[in-house]
């Protein structure tokens, strides 16, 4: 009996040493995939963000901070915190696009909204995201990035002044008539 409880401490003492080896490879994958990761993140400038609709919890990454010039001390905890950062005029469009994204899976979020910066100007961001369904068991999120849309904004403004510009030149232009 004694005999064969040694082999079983040793076969369990092998398959532990296996596991734990087992363990340190899948640790230093998940640090190096998470390193990856980050520095993808980072050399974006993107800001991703998590929202659970069922506890309010709402994660914005730092990188937001830095779009808005605005120290992490003030970060924004809450979707109404998220709100009041917004434009008047885009509320109502991000409410709904929240709730359209909440409602199925399938809905993914795109929408352009500006957000007021520490300065008091706006910034025009693109917020993207979809929603992440959970194991039984864990709460369904809202997963997404908040990207600087400013420069891209700012060429559909101007090449929508200058079709404008040309569209009135082509009212004001007499026709010409040929023989």
């Amino acid at each position: 009996l004694e005999d064969a409880n040694r082999k079983r401490a040793e076969a369990l003492a092998l398959a532990n040493e296996r596991l734990n080896v087992k363990a340190d490879r899948l640790t230093g994958e998940l640090a190096l995939e998470k390193s990856i990761f980050e520095a993808a993140v980072d050399a974006t400038q993107d800001c991703i963000w998590s929202w659970q609709p069922k506890t309010q919890a709402l994660f914005i990454s730092q990188h937001l901070y830095s779009l808005l010039g605005t120290a992490p001390a003030f970060a924004i905890k809450s979707l109404k915190e998220l709100e009041e950062r917004l434009h008047p005029k885009d509320l109502k469009d991000f409410r709904q696009a929240f709730k359209k994204t909440t409602e199925s899976p399938d809905n993914q979020l795109h929408l352009k909204v500006r957000l007021r910066k520490a300065q008091g100007d706006w910034l025009w961001v693109l917020i993207r995201g979809r929603k992440l369904l959970r194991v039984q068991g864990e709460d369904d999120m809202l997963v997404g990035a908040i990207s600087n849309f400013e420069a891209q904004q700012k060429s559909e403004d101007e090449a929508r002044q200058l079709a404008e510009q040309q569209r009135e030149l082509a009212i004001k232009k007499p026709s010409c008539s040929y023989p």
